[in-house]
Parts: C-alpha cells; sequence; structure tokens
C-alpha cells in the first residue's frame, strides 16, 4: 500500500549529513570507514554508491537512537539528502513509525506525484 503521512512532530531524526553526525560516528566507525578507504566520516561515506558501507552507517545510526532515545526522545529515523540529486530530501523512518494517525492517507498507484517521482528514481511502478 501506498501513502502519505505526517511525521509526528514530537520525535527526533537524526541528520546523516551534518557535521556533528559525522563527528560523533568517527570514534565508532574509523575502522569500518578506513576498510573501505575513507579517512574521516563526511558525506562522501554517507553518501558512498557502495550500499555494504552505507548500510552498515545506518545500522550504527540506528542503534545509536534507540540508545539515546531514553535521555533525548524518540528518535523515529534518518534524515539525509539524495545521492541522485542533493535537492531531495530524504526520510528513512524505523518501525514503529511515529506518524499523526490522522494524517494518513492512501495514494492510488496511478497518483501522478507518485508517478512523477517513480520516473524521477527509475522506478516501475506494478
Amino acid at each position: 500500500m501506498f501513502g502519505t503521512a505526517t511525521a509526528n512532530p514530537d520525535v527526533w531524526l537524526i541528520d546523516v549529513m551534518h557535521p556533528n553526525t559525522h563527528n560523533a560516528c568517527w570514534p565508532a566507525l574509523r575502522t569500518l570507514l578506513e576498510a573501505f578507504g575513507h579517512t574521516r566520516m563526511d558525506n562522501g561515506a554517507t553518501m558512498s554508491p557502495n550500499r555494504r558501507l552505507t548500510r552498515q552507517i545506518a545500522g550504527y545510526l540506528h542503534e545509536l537512537g534507540v540508545a539515546t532515545s531514553a535521555e533525548r526522545g524518540r528518535v523515529a529515523g534518518l534524515r539525509f539528502l539524495s545521492s541522485l540529486w542533493s535537492r531531495w530530501e530524504c526520510f528513512a523512518l524505523w518501525e514503529p513509525l511515529q506518524l499523526v494517525p490522522e494524517s494518513v492517507e492512501p495514494v492510488a498507484i496511478d497518483d501522478k506525484d507518485l508517478v512523477a517521482a517513480a520516473k524521477k528514481l527509475g522506478v516501475k511502478l506494478a
């Protein structure tokens, strides 16, 4: 099912692109990043086309988010810029999704915005 919804404004997202995130992650991810040829944690690492690296970074941030939720409020996912086009702001939300329930609306497979987004991303809708 496709749909649109408003995220709960009371939750936090980890900004993957922010220098503070890079600085906080470097000590824990240094060995991993160096194994992939990176000498520091930066947007080059987080936007790498190598999904083995970016998935491990995302996994670490998920663990960090879960661990810090009790002291900082609910961390609900990641915020980052698209590696395809930097004007696209993207979100990866973790389950359970933190949405405003009354804002959830279904989207039809032929919705013009969905079709346009799929075309930009080269995704075939079926």
